[in-house]
């Protein structure tokens, strides 16, 4: 590539806009969002999703029409066909659009000194633009299994102190690995809807994390103090405070919660679920681990959950666990063991699975590294959607330029996020596969 111009008025940013396009095209920018991450890549995307605002119920949110019954106007009797045929059979979910943003910056005078090799100043830049893709992708992935959609990244287990090292309950001691060093936490006693901890500063960054554990460590200094057991922790900025609109997406916990929580009037959308929840909820069925690995029970009873999702006109195509629960699917089936390749939604991002047969359905049974451990999700592909404005993750920038200059620093910043949701479109043909482990 021919040395750039070092006249006064050269535009960098300007010389290295199209190269940044042709390098993070499309292909390559799914690529690494979908690299581990298969629920991610399975779920099918819909773009280009504009109109209505980010407040959903009442303010023209994205609309999700859901048949939850057949037509009432069918009968032996003409007229009480057409008595009947304008039964209630259906529901319209009201969606908030979300929104996630990454940035980071390279200081200028770095720019400056790469200005006649763009090569060098390519090398510079991607691995901040990479790290910001492999995070955001990593909070969509994690999102996409979170247990209600309030966003929370870990219960405290005990009370904590200053000094000692943060624990997570766990059923969330999981969520350990979705936090990063020096990220800002902040903790709340709710999940969302009330107001954040504000003793002792309100707010401290990561310095340590042990997944094995599930613990964070925490800073010295300004650390929150008073952090109870059943406490929420936050990364600044997701917390969802009362009277504020939605800040974080909808994942599997919110069209999949334990029926037994939701009663009448408890709406999710402007939608009351409790009126049938077989149908407006994701159904719930209970799997033992094997007691001797290999006996065949575990993949027995993975069938029988499968078979009451099927009895409820449930086709599931994808069977979701974690890599520990993939493993135990493999020993059961042992040399029966069948694989495929299953393929994401960009038609070239594949994942290894094993096949299951259920009802006569095959079922691609896939190791999602972000599935909590004792949790399942067996989901109907063509009931899914991701909806956004434009790709996500993709480069925030509506006048073309990914990198731009900061006026109140000498820096340069990009930025990388979407405006997006998860839909479905018929819960009850998905199910939520409870793993017992006693």
């Amino acid at each position: 590539m021919a040395a750039p111009s070092t006249e006064v008025g050269f535009d960098l940013l300007g010389q290295a806009a199209p190269l940044m396009k042709r390098y993070y095209d499309d292909r390559r920018v799914y690529q690494m969002a979908f690299k581990n991450r298969p629920l991610f890549a399975w779920i099918p995307k819909k773009t280009g999703v504009v109109g209505g605002s980010t407040a959903g119920s009442g303010y023209g949110g994205y609309q999700v029409p859901i048949t939850i019954d057949d037509i009432a106007g069918e009968s032996a009797v003409f007229a009480s066909a057409v008595e009947a045929r304008d039964g209630d059979s259906h529901r319209v979910w009201q969606l908030d659009r979300i929104k996630r943003y990454a940035t980071a910056t390279i200081d200028w005078e770095t720019v400056r000194a790469m200005k006649n090799d763009m090569g060098a100043f390519m090398t510079a830049i991607t691995p901040r633009i990479d790290s910001a893709i492999n995070q955001l992708s990593n909070t969509i992935a994690m999102g996409l299994y979170h247990p209600d959609g309030s966003g929370h990244r870990g219960i405290i287990k005990t009370a904590w102190t200053p000094g000692a090292v943060i624990e997570l309950t766990p059923e969330t001691a999981h969520l350990a690995r979705t936090w990063s060093l020096r990220r800002t936490l902040t903790a709340s006693t709710t999940a969302s809807g009330g107001t954040l901890i504000t003793a002792g500063g309100g707010k401290t960054k990561v310095t340590g994390i042990d997944l094995t554990a599930g613990t964070i460590t925490v800073e010295d200094y300004l650390q929150i103090t008073g952090l109870a057991a059943t406490d929420f922790l936050f990364p600044l900025g997701d917390y969802t405070a009362s009277g504020e609109t939605q800040k974080f997406m909808d994942g599997l916990g919110v069209w999949g919660p334990d029926p037994t929580s939701i009663s009448g009037g408890d709406d999710q959308g402007g939608v009351d679920r409790s009126v049938w929840k077989e149908r407006l909820l994701m159904l719930h069925a209970d799997v033992a681990l094997q007691s001797t690995a290999g006996d065949g029970s575990f993949v027995r009873g993975c069938r029988q959950a499968a078979a009451k999702l099927q009895a409820n006109e449930g086709s599931p195509d994808a069977f979701f666990v974690h890599p520990d629960r993939w493993a135990q699917i493999e020993s059961d089936l042992a040399s029966q063991s069948r694989y495929e390749m299953m393929m994401g939604s960009d038609g070239r991002t594949g994942f290894d699975s094993i096949v299951i047969n259920a009802g006569g359905g095959k079922i691609n049974v896939v190791a999602d590294p972000w599935c909590p451990p004792n949790t399942g999700y067996m989901l109907q592909r063509n009931t899914w959607e991701l909806f956004s404005i434009d790709r996500v993750p993709d480069f925030v920038s509506d006048d073309g330029n990914r990198l731009h200059r900061l006026e109140n620093a000498d820096e340069v910043e990009f930025r990388l996020g979407g405006y997006f949701n998860t839909c479905c479109r018929a819960p009850g043909h998905n199910m939520v596969v409870n793993f017992l482990t006693s």
